[in-house]
This record gives C-alpha cells, structure tokens and sequence, in this order.
C-alpha cells in the first residue's frame, strides 16, 4: 500500500508542475520512456511512411502473419539489407497533424540502456497514457505513430463494422492510453495493421526510436486559468528487463507477447509536463 501510495502522489505532482520546472528524478519521476517533448513545430519530420517493413524479435502466441525479405521495396526503403528474412510489411495510413493539435513525441532513444537501482526503466513492453488536470484534451484513435496501439486499433477485439466499434473509439478518444515496447518488435496478424516495436520509420526513410501521440486541445473547456493544470504528461507501468519479470527467467520467453500483453514489474512517470498553450 505504501508503495502505490507513493505512486499516486508523484503522478499527481507530475500533472502538476510545469514544463520550466521538471520534477527531480526519483524512482516514480524518472522518465522511465524516456522524455515527452512538443515537436509540433516540425512535424513533419515524424511523419510515418505509409509503408516500412520491421521484423519481430519475441516469442509471442499470435502468428505475424505473411513475411517478406529485404529486397522487397518497403523493406529496403526502411533500412533492411536484401537477404534480410522475417520481415513484416506494415501499411498504416497516418493522418497529417491536425489543426489546432500539438504532437507530443515520447523519445525512447534517451532511455539508459542499463537500470541502475532504485531507478528502473523500460526495456520491454510499456503501457502508458496521457494525464493532465484539464479534463479537455482528446486523442483520435488513429492519430498516434504506428508501433503503439489503443482498442480501437486492434481489429481481434473490434473489427471494422463491429457494433462495439463506435464505443470503444469514444472511450479511446478521452483514455489516450496505449500499448507499446521499447526494445522488441511483435505483430500479431489477427489484430490487424499496428504493432508494437521500439521504432517506426518516416516518409524520409529514417527509423524514429519513439512514438508520438497527436492531441487536441482545441476544446470547449479550453486553458484552464493556472498554466499549471494545462499541462500534459505521461504515467506507464513497464517491463524493466529484470528478472522480476518470470519471462526473464528464460531467454527464449524474454519479453514474451500475448495478444500485444507482457509482464510489468515498474511503474514510473515523465519529468517533464508540457504546457500546450505556449
């Protein structure tokens, strides 16, 4: 109890703080991802190409579906050497930014390769979401970077033309929570095109090590009256790479998949919050 007390209140402080002043580092503020930043000014640096090749790495129960070699344009297009095999074609239509959004970049490239107690960090599978104090800000469910993934983005659990299809995208649109993994690539090709990986290549051929979300904050509620409520940061719980996780304890199960599941044994925020009304 002691421990998921202090949890909440670091994440509560997290919210709370402002840009200009980041939170010291500490085992619940330790930019476990890596940290949030605001590249709205240059976006379309981080636009994905609609078409990049990766090649999954773990052990996961689903199958990838149909894989390709390097030679195949997508794939050379994307970094991988002709007789490269295992390679996985990803076609994701990503929108453009949209108008009074603000695209918030979470670089995994900063995460330290190596944990360094009581510090942790995620080397593996990550679950995270979006907080702030104004309750205003929404995500589309499509506009994100294609190697995270929402409900509405997995067609196992809501195929296009579903009844529950409509629900779950209201629900996506105000949760802005998502799956992903820092260092391992897995598709399952049941729930459809997204994946989860470490990177994602843009419309220049280069592999971006991170993952952006696309916010709105255009609302009807608005900037809240303190700057500091405004602002957006992030909360994750995260496979570390310790053997705290059981999958760990064989390196053939090593951050091991289920339906885009994996083990956490850590929790940490962001300590940076970005004020989107600059």
């Amino acid at each position: 109890m002691r421990r998921v007390a202090l949890v909440a209140l670091a994440l509560v402080a997290m919210t709370a703080m402002s840009r200009a002043a980041p939170l010291p580092k500490t085992p619940f503020t330790q930019d476990p991802l890596g940290p949030i930043v605001d590249v709205t000014n240059r976006w379309t640096q981080y636009q994905p190409a609609t078409d990049f090749c990766v090649r999954p790495d773990v052990y996961q129960l689903t199958k990838i579906g149909p894989t390709v070699r390097g030679s195949n344009p997508a794939c050379a297009f994307s970094g991988f050497r002709p007789a490269a095999r295992g390679l996985v074609k990803i076609h994701v239509e990503t929108p453009a930014l949209c108008a009074g959004c603000r695209r918030l970049f979470i670089n995994y490239a900063k995460i330290p390769r190596a944990n360094d107690a009581p510090l942790y960090y995620a080397h593996g599978h990550v679950y995270f979401h979006l907080q702030s104090f104004n309750p205003g800000y929404t995500v589309e469910p499509i506009a994100h970077s294609p190697n995270v993934k929402n409900f509405s983005n997995d067609k196992l659990v809501v195929p296009a033309g579903s009844v529950q299809e409509p629900f779950v995208w209201a629900f996506d649109v105000h949760a802005i929570a998502y799956t992903g993994n820092t260092a391992h690539f897995v598709h399952s090709n049941v729930q459809g095109p997204y994946y989860v990986g470490p990177w994602y290549v843009n419309r220049a051929g280069l592999r971006i090590v991170g993952a952006f979300l696309d916010v709105d904050v255009q609302t009807d509620l608005g900037p809240l009256p303190n700057p500091r409520l405004n602002g957006i940061g992030y909360a994750a719980g995260f496979h570390s790479g310790e053997k705290t996780c059981p999958d760990e304890l064989s390196s053939v199960y090593a951050d091991g998949d289920a339906l885009y599941g994996g083990c956490i044994d850590h929790f940490g925020g962001g300590r940076d919050v970005i004020d989107p009304y600059p």
